[in-house]
């Protein structure tokens, strides 16, 4: 169900709310995305088709869920794939995962198409990268995790030109910097996602102010700009605060369960941050929000900080199923 949502053929407010199922444990196992959900009649750990992993499939998800502005779920997914270099055939990613325990289900140690789906969520979903080369034209709707202060893109060739884009924040400002390689005029649509509830100052490029729209929604302040790239440009946005719930990202090893923490959705809205979280049910998790604010939470004890980013503890109490929502 993740292709549709990712090819753009759903509406994209409902494809969000449907891809919440894929975040939740029935779905989403500590180290990827299960074809079919653990409480089907159908379902077996081991079967290709029947509740298996498959990297490839998990980096659709990843793909669907950075195309309907789920970018916390979008890069999980992400790192779900890259951590399996790690393990087995060292340096690749598997075809298959069983989908009960982490462990290979014994197809193929060494798939490309698992490989891809490391670096294409990157590129076209985490980047937001679209070129096209004969209308002259580079588009980037970046949705960066919330805690990262800095970032650096190289090589992105559009015809005969290739650009270079950096990201760095501090407080008050953030900058984008563009860099071309020729001096050819190459028209650039920027739309960056930053965390819910920024507050928008003044966009300029060079020092001189240029118009720029923002839009809003629950959980991100998309901005909009179009200019032309001569070479270099840089563009500087005044801003203050945001808030952004920190991607959960695992680091399994072999023989682990696959049941743990996820975030299913996230919202600002009237002053108030809201993160819907599962996990088993009678367990705790730490659950990491950025902002530049000290924050007090409901339903979740304060436990550090560290460079904007707050840990919190999260108790899921014991209920008469599997798995337990808590909403901090």
């Amino acid at each position: 169900p993740a292709v549709p949502v990712l090819f753009g053929m759903t509406d994209r407010m409902k494809g969000a709310e449907m891809m919440k199922t894929v975040a939740r444990n029935v779905f989403t196992t500590n180290w990827g995305a299960r074809i079919l959900r653990e409480d089907s009649p159908l379902f077996r750990p081991t079967g290709y088709h029947y509740g298996s992993v498959w990297p490839l499939f998990t980096g659709w998800a990843s793909l669907a869920e950075y195309q309907c502005g789920r970018p916390a779920q979008g890069y999980s997914h992400l790192m779900n794939n890259l951590v399996v270099y790690r393990n087995w055939g060292l340096g690749f990613v598997e075809e298959v995962l069983n989908g009960s325990e982490y462990k290979p289900s014994g197809v193929c140690a060494h798939q490309c198409w698992s490989e891809t789906m490391v670096v294409q969520p990157a590129i076209d979903g985490m980047l937001g990268l679209t070129v096209n080369a004969p209308g002259n034209e580079l588009t980037l709707a970046p949705q960066l995790p919330p805690q990262w202060d800095s970032l650096r893109v190289t090589g992105i060739r559009v015809g005969n030109q290739l650009v270079s884009f950096s990201f760095r924040r501090n407080k008050g400002t953030v900058v984008w910097e563009f860099t071309s390689s020729v001096s050819e005029p190459l028209k650039i649509r920027f739309s960056p996602a930053l965390p819910a509830g920024t507050k928008i100052g003044i966009l300029t490029i060079g020092g001189q102010k240029i118009t720029s729209a923002a839009f809003t929604s629950p959980d991100a302040v998309t901005l909009h700009t179009e200019f032309i790239l001569t070479g270099n440009a840089v563009l500087a946005l005044e801003c203050q605060g945001g808030i952004g719930v920190v991607p959960s990202v695992t680091d399994p090893k072999p023989g682990d369960p696959p049941e743990g923490l996820r975030v299913i959705s996230s919202a600002w809205k009237e002053g108030f941050y809201q993160v819907e979280t599962e996990a088993p049910a009678g367990s705790s998790a730490m659950l990491d929000i950025w902002s530049e604010s000290r924050l007090i939470a409901e339903d979740a004890t304060f436990i550090s900080a560290w460079s904007g980013v707050q840990r919190f503890r999260v108790d899921f109490e014991p209920a008469g199923q599997k798995y337990t929502v808590r909403t901090v």
